[in-house]
């Protein structure tokens, strides 16, 4: 069972997605928990969302999937300071930096965006870490996954990027071959895809609104 926390709730005012995660695995025998929509793992502190998410698997008992992926509106990058053409390389070392401070006694990174020395306690409950989701289906994205992830989040309903069933089933393809080419085996992967369900038989929410006017 997978309890999903909208990443929308953090524009409320209140609790941060993680922070619900917090409050969700109180009193719950989930076997995951999670959330639907990725974080933007560029625009985090990459040291305290490792903390973070340790701690809420310690809390929860191994139970944590972090779903991760590196963005695309310019202007939140631009609200950071951080270039939108870098957010690749920027976030391959963060995920380094996590998987680092989850797995190693003690961790010293030097990175060309990052320079991280010291240890993080309490290790996650999870080994060797909480598995980590990747969105985004480009073919960076792709090679990320097949690399670095322990499953693929792709997103099927954004307008922007559609995947339906025909680039699904090409992407599905392609990740298989990266990741056997990189020595592991495609179905140690989880794939989550994400997209809405709607009744073939009856109008859209937007269709019904349109046949009013």
């Amino acid at each position: 069972l997978y309890r999903a926390v909208k990443e929308e709730l953090a524009d409320d005012g209140k609790a941060a997605p993680l922070d619900r995660c917090f409050v969700l695995r109180e009193g719950t025998d989930i076997t995951l928990i999670g959330w639907g929509a990725v974080l933007q793992e560029v625009l985090a502190v990459a040291a305290r969302l490792a903390e973070d998410v340790a701690m809420l698997d310690v809390m929860s008992n191994g139970r944590v999937v972090l779903g991760i992926a590196i963005g695309y509106k310019p202007d939140e990058f631009a609200l950071y300071g951080v270039v939108l053409e870098k957010r690749g390389a920027r976030f391959e070392e963060q995920l380094a930096i996590m998987k680092g401070l989850w797995t190693q006694e003690s961790l010293t990174f030097k990175g060309t965006y990052y320079t991280v020395e010291g240890r993080l306690e309490p290790k996650p409950v999870a080994k060797p870490h909480p598995p980590l989701w990747i969105g985004g289906h480009s073919r960076a994205a792709l090679r990320r996954v097949a690399k670095l992830g322990d499953g693929w989040h792709p997103v099927g309903a954004n307008p922007a990027v559609p995947l339906g069933p025909a680039e699904l089933r090409a992407s599905l393809g392609e990740l298989s071959k990266l990741t056997e080419a990189g020595g592991r085996d495609p179905r140690t992967l989880t794939i989550s895809y994400k997209a809405p369900l709607y009744d073939a038989g009856k109008p859209c929410g937007i269709e019904a609104n349109a046949a009013k006017y």
